[in-house]
């Protein structure tokens, strides 16, 4: 593959206001940087924040929405074919084998489809690649180095993801790796429609759970209630809303608070300073392409 097909065949960056997209692709990662993009598949909906990446895996086939008042940039990764299993081979069979048969095609990987944050391991490689895309600077060698290395983050970063499965007090490991998918199913509601102020209810039927052992398995695995994660989501979304100039009372509005006093003080008790004067300075337009 040559250089320039590689490019035009695995990285995709830019910037806009609205998009909409309905299709299946190969494995690819995603991020945004300014705005939210909301994603639907068959397995679940899915709210990226700035910050957050997502999986999708080969040939699943996905609904992408974003509209926003001010330009969201993507950075979207594709992978060619059997990149990610010879990659995982690497983290899953011992050094000798690895020597004894170097051309030896890894098992298939199935990423964990869900919204990962707080991540450092991932997001950094996604923004250096965005940065060289943007510069024109991503030359094949450096670029083949970096998709692996991408791939060697994301399955790290879910494997230490998954690892949370071992706080679930079930005794089978699959029974403990199946109720942390659909804990993690119901998360992914809860963050994709936090401004609506799901119910705990929504959220453990989504899951296929019932509510207290959602609740339960929730807050064992996150450290937090189903609530109170929630909650944070509607008061991240606000802040970005704020920094984007929208008037207060209307982001107030639009994160699901009707009482203007109720909206204050949870966002000054969160951030440690009052809505209204909450200020940032605004984002560069982003760009329409790398």
């Amino acid at each position: 593959m040559s250089v320039e097909s590689l490019q035009q065949r695995t990285v995709l960056c830019g910037g806009a206001r609205r998009h909409h997209y309905e299709g299946a692709m190969p494995l690819s990662v995603k991020t945004f940087r300014g705005g939210v993009a909301h994603y639907r598949t068959a397995r679940g909906c899915y709210a990226v924040h700035e910050g957050d990446w997502l999986v999708i895996n080969d040939g699943e086939r996905y609904a992408l929405d974003f509209e926003s008042d001010t330009p969201v940039r993507s950075t979207v990764v594709f992978f060619p074919a059997g990149w990610a299993a010879a990659v995982a081979r690497v983290f899953r069979e011992r050094e000798q084998r690895l020597l004894d048969s170097p051309g030896v095609p890894g098992s298939p990987v199935e990423f964990l489809e869900t919204v990962m944050s707080r991540d450092e391991r991932v997001i950094p490689c996604l923004r250096e690649l965005d940065a060289a895309c943007r510069r024109r600077r991503a030359s094949g060698p450096w670029l083949e180095e970096k998709l692996r290395d991408l791939l060697a983050a994301m399955i790290l970063s879910q494997r230490d993801h998954r690892a949370r499965a071992g706080r679930l007090p079930a005794s089978r490991a699959a029974t403990r790796e199946e109720l942390f998918r659909r804990v993690c199913r119901g998360r992914d509601f809860l963050g994709a429609t936090a401004c609506d102020a799901p119910s705990l209810t929504d959220a453990a039927r989504v899951a296929a759970l019932s509510p207290y052992h959602f609740q339960r398995s929730f807050t064992a695995v996150f450290g937090e209630s189903p609530h109170a994660f929630a909650i944070r989501c509607r008061l991240e979304h606000a802040r970005h809303l704020l920094a984007a100039r929208r008037p207060v009372a209307d982001v107030a509005l639009a994160v699901g608070y009707g009482s203007y006093s109720a909206f204050h003080h949870a966002f000054t008790r969160r951030f440690g300073a009052p809505p209204a004067g909450f200020a940032r300075k605004r984002r560069p337009p982003a760009e329409d392409t790398c």
